[in-house]
């Protein structure tokens, strides 16, 4: 006579069974009772209203669209200037979505496969009187009671992990008044790419692209490399994060650990200077100055550690 088959073994496939009839009957019911409940325009108006209360400027919204496979996408999206003629919107883009999983919301985790945004206009400016554009944005809201260091906390309720983020076709402008004549500059034809983003210290890979401009004349820069970041214990690790402009080539690997308050430095830098290049284009953006220095070549290159907090270099 056989022997009988473990209970255990009977009970762990019945609740197998039970748990994917469960995770099937759920998607099945959000599929059918989502799409009732986030209608577009009620969306979007629900996006324009609680957008706006968060941050105290008007906040519109050309179209939602939600969906369990497509996630959330915003046309037209926009975060309104300060009050004044003429101001343009602080931020702005032609399209911005998100695709998310909803099974690890059961475990407190947010898994946000991608985050992608196109063409997103920011407009920063500083008034003659020294006052920055979203300066109302970082000021303490009336009524609000700041929080002490025993209640500030370190990190957030739920894990947050992003698998990729990707930004095309960005644009950053700075106007500033208080120099005479004003200061015009800012990035254009920014891309990133950023995977593996997480906030509990996971190695993360980073790609950024833009050029620097300043009046008619633009510089390109490359960011590459990997990082870390852990917010609860405010620490972050470098890997070989290269800084890449025409003719310099910086490249940081190392940690800083309670960069949110006294921030302790173990870096290695390594620098590469071509000072032909350099002149080159510095001269480019400085013309008056390009004849000063003439027939200056060659190569410099520096590896140093750093270490210790900011106060001790």
């Amino acid at each position: 006579m056989a022997p009988p088959k473990p209970a255990r073994a009977s009970w762990l496939v019945r609740a197998a069974v039970v748990a994917a009839v469960l995770v099937l009957v759920l998607a099945g019911a959000a599929a059918i009772l989502l799409p009732r409940f986030l209608e577009p325009e009620r969306l979007r108006a629900l996006v324009e209203r609680e957008g706006s209360a968060a941050v105290g400027r008007p906040v519109t919204v050309e179209a939602v669209s939600f969906g369990l496979l497509s996630g959330i996408v915003l046309d037209g999206f926009a975060v309104g200037a300060r009050p004044g003629p003429g101001a343009a919107p602080l931020l702005a883009a032609e399209r911005a979505a998100a695709r998310f999983r909803l099974l690890p919301l059961l475990w407190l985790e947010i898994v946000i496969d991608r985050v992608e945004v196109k063409a997103p206009r920011i407009a920063i400016s500083r008034d003659a009187k020294g006052a920055w554009s979203f300066a109302d944005l970082t000021a303490p809201r009336p009524g609000a009671v700041p929080a002490t260091p025993e209640h500030r906390g370190g990190g957030l309720p739920v894990r947050v992990a992003v698998r990729l983020i990707r930004v095309t076709d960005g644009t950053v402008t700075l106007r500033d008044e208080t120099s005479r004549p004003a200061l015009v500059t800012g990035v254009e034809r920014v891309s990133l790419d950023l995977q593996g983003f997480s906030l509990e210290g996971a190695p993360a890979r980073l790609k950024l692209a833009f050029e620097a401009r300043r009046g008619a004349q633009s510089i390109p820069v490359t960011i590459a490399g990997g990082f870390g970041i852990h917010l609860a214990r405010a620490h972050l690790d470098l890997r070989e994060l290269a800084v890449t402009l025409p003719g310099i080539v910086a490249v940081t690997d190392g940690s800083i650990d309670e960069f949110r308050s006294s921030p302790r430095l173990a870096l290695r830098e390594k620098v590469a200077v071509d000072l032909g290049r350099v002149l080159a284009w510095a001269g480019a953006l400085a013309p008056a100055a390009a004849g000063a220095v003439t027939d200056v070549g060659g190569s410099v290159a520096v590896d140093a550690t750093v270490g210790g907090t900011p106060a001790d270099l």
